[in-house]
């Protein structure tokens, strides 16, 4: 069995991923970006809390944001694909309100070498003016394909105190009954509605907000150590843990 690997690489608003999976299983999570998924050999399953779909080889598959969901290769057999995670803003240029443009949940066969062309242009790109030229292209591309309409978001109005506390203390050790208290909610109405709102288990969003600060203080040169406790973690082997289930990769890859 091929030894699973993956990159990263931002380019200006956009990050991509080039990788190749077997045995690995993403845990329940969201992107604040649209998710475009590009299988290049085998295949990738893909859960919603409605139903799963199967992207094969030669399939353009996207994820929409917000959407809960986790990913692993079919079968456990090796999957290589790639994925570009392309700003909000490029789909909603003027977005005000509570909507957001939602593209369909089908995978397209027939986008595959063009698409694929164009991640590579945007894998080349250095200066601003290209990039915007490469994501709009990308972006007519998506939108001559697929079906799209704008949907609101789910509301998260009975939530947002606890939101707010979490991201206020998410180097502390949090819970239920501190994040129910602060919606005025009872543990278990807290929970039920929390994850109607959010799409995510209490516990699955808190891993990945401290996750998603840990990658980020990685990247600002802050250290492996005062990373894992400023992200809410006892220590820095529990970190290297969860930070390689969330993206695969240890923590080194943003320390080299």
């Amino acid at each position: 069995m091929k030894k699973e690997q993956a990159t990263y690489h931002g380019i200006f608003d956009t990050e991509i991923f080039e990788g190749e999976l077997n045995l690995h299983k993403y845990p329940w999570h969201f992107h604040e970006a649209y998710t475009v998924v590009m299988v290049d050999e085998g295949a990738m399953e893909y859960f919603f809390r409605n139903g799963d779909v199967c992207v094969h080889t030669g399939n353009i598959f996207i994820v929409n944001p917000f959407v809960a969901h986790y990913n692993k290769a079919l079968n456990d057999e090796s999957c290589r694909y790639k994925a570009m995670f392309l700003p909000i803003w490029l789909f909603n240029p003027s977005r005000s309100g509570n909507s957001i443009v939602y593209l369909e949940k089908v995978p397209n066969d027939g986008l595959y070498q063009e698409l694929g062309q164009l991640f590579e242009k945007l894998k080349n790109v250095s200066e601003g003016a290209d990039y915007l030229i490469v994501i709009n292209q990308v972006k007519e591309l998506l939108f001559s394909n697929f079906t799209h309409k704008v949907e609101s978001l789910p509301v998260i109005a009975r939530v947002k105190p606890a939101l707010q506390f979490i991201h206020q203390h998410l180097d502390e050790k949090l819970t239920i009954a501190q994040l129910a208290a602060a919606c005025n909610l009872s543990h278990y109405h807290f929970q039920r509605i929390f994850k109607n709102s959010v799409g995510l288990t209490v516990n699955a969003y808190l891993q990945q907000c401290r996750m998603e600060r840990g990658r980020a203080l990685l990247r600002s040169g802050t250290s492996p150590v005062t990373t894992s406790l400023e992200s809410g973690f006892f220590d820095q082997s529990h970190f290297y843990k969860q930070f390689k289930k969330m993206w695969v990769l240890t923590p080194a890859y943003l320390t080299k």
